[in-house]
């Protein structure tokens, strides 16, 4: 975009890099909204334009094409300059640092120049009206979520010739460590998305916001699925994971809310599936419950393990016990289970992690069955109303309760029989469920 033909231009010719503030400070204001600055340019330039912007609504387009001696844009110089829609880089640039041009919002388009060898991490990332930007040959890096939240990005063109990156149908790819960088989410959607055979890697963010997404198969020969891989794929019903897989993010299907199915083929080694639900391989640990499966869900027998967040944002689960002989419920276990109302933890719990319960708005009841009250990590019943959600503990404990960390915080403490011996067996735990329901309404 060419800002000198749109626009009046306020111009600033240095003769020595790191001056431009002074230079800059003795003008009342800034006569145009594109800002072009030539000659010596260091770091500190660079920072002060950044401020500028965020500063004044004025300056929306800068034209530093002409400056010297400038080879990078250092990390977070332009973050949060959301009124910024034009930029024109210097050919000598080599490096855009992490966070450089975040959550620049107004940012429409970017031509980088030729001998940019490095695009940091999270670069670009919330660029919500992004369209497009190419990758020269000269790139060897691109950062870990580069274009995380570019949701219009229509086109990333790599140029022929790069030795790491190709672009092929709407999807970016690094083909020496074989990873699946980026899908476009403006790219025309398959419903079923088989991942290319080759691909040993799903990038961190790499299905980012790629609505109408409905399954994926992910290839054999992947091995792993990176941090938020499918965050926001609103659509996303079922994925098929591979033998070969090996590691799974906790996140990596946050925010999936339509999700109800999660398959392993048989032969993997590490991981097992059963009812849509992923376990360990010896389905001794919950690895990621699928956000939109409902209630009631029972953990089988053998499970003695719920994962870092692997109930995380299920928002259809209104009952859990903790069966027997699990001894740690895992940090975020269920963080944001905005419609869980009632929880039995057996006697066997001696830890409950940080933020394990955090958003679960609507818990009214938590019986715990132990007369120790189990340990509590940071936070882990952060934004359960505790004036109002009923703590039951088992005969002459309360006060063991009142005085733990974690615990003392609940209002409304009440001692009564435990039946936790209920929630290993499936048969007396649903009687147990159907009887409860009658007493509330009884009484």
């Amino acid at each position: 975009m060419d800002i000198h033909q749109k626009q009046a231009v306020s111009e600033v010719v240095l003769d020595k890099a790191g001056t431009l503030e002074t230079i800059l400070s003795k003008k009342t204001d800034i006569q145009s909204s594109c800002l072009k600055v030539s000659g010596p340019m260091n770091d500190d330039d660079i920072a002060y334009i950044g401020k500028l912007i965020r500063k004044t609504a004025e300056v929306t387009c800068l034209d530093i094409k002409e400056s010297t001696e400038l080879t990078s844009i250092d990390h977070n110089a332009f973050e949060n300059c959301e009124k910024l829609v034009s930029v024109i880089l210097p050919n000598g640039l080599k490096r855009i640092g992490d966070h450089a041009f975040d959550n620049c919002t107004g940012l429409i388009s970017m031509e980088l120049p030729d001998g940019v060898q490095i695009i940091g991490d999270r670069a670009y990332s919330r660029c919500a009206n992004l369209v497009s930007i190419n990758i020269p040959q000269s790139v060897s890096y691109v950062g870990i979520g580069t274009f995380f939240g570019c949701y219009k990005l229509t086109e990333l063109h790599v140029a022929d010739g790069n030795a790491r990156y190709i672009s092929y149908s709407g999807i970016l790819f690094d083909r020496v460590d074989k990873t699946l960088l980026k899908y476009l989410p403006t790219k025309k959607i398959e419903s079923d998305f088989h991942i290319p055979n080759g691909v040993v890697h799903i990038g961190n963010y790499a299905f980012d916001g790629c609505k109408g997404l409905v399954s994926v198969f992910v290839n054999e020969g992947c091995t792993d699925l990176g941090e938020r891989s499918f965050v926001g794929c609103e659509d996303l019903k079922s994925i098929i994971l591979p033998s070969t897989l090996n590691n799974i993010t906790y996140n990596a299907f946050e925010g999936c809310g339509s999700m109800i199915e999660i398959e392993v083929n048989a032969n993997n080694q590490k991981y097992s599936s059963l009812d849509g639900v992923l376990y360990s391989k010896k389905m001794d640990t919950v690895e990621i419950f699928p956000k939109a499966k409902p209630s009631p869900y029972f953990f089988p027998s053998k499970v003695r393990k719920i994962h870092d967040g692997a109930f995380a944002g299920c928002t259809d689960i209104h009952t859990i016990f903790i069966p027997p002989y699990m001894v740690h419920i895992h940090n975020n276990a269920f963080n944001g289970c905005s419609a869980l109302s009632y929880v039995n933890i057996s006697s066997s719990v001696k830890l409950i992690g940080g933020f394990a319960f955090a958003g679960c708005i609507n818990l009214k009841k938590i019986e715990v069955c132990s007369d120790n009250p189990p340990k509590c990590g940071v936070s882990s019943f952060a934004s359960v109303d505790m004036s109002k959600c009923v703590l039951q503990v088992p005969i002459d404990s309360e006060m063991s309760y009142r005085k733990e960390y974690g615990w003392d915080s609940f209002k409304n403490v009440k001692e009564s029989f435990c039946l936790s011996l209920f929630s290993s067996v499936p048969f007396l735990r649903m009687i147990w469920m159907i009887l409860k329901k009658v007493f509330v309404k009884k009484s």
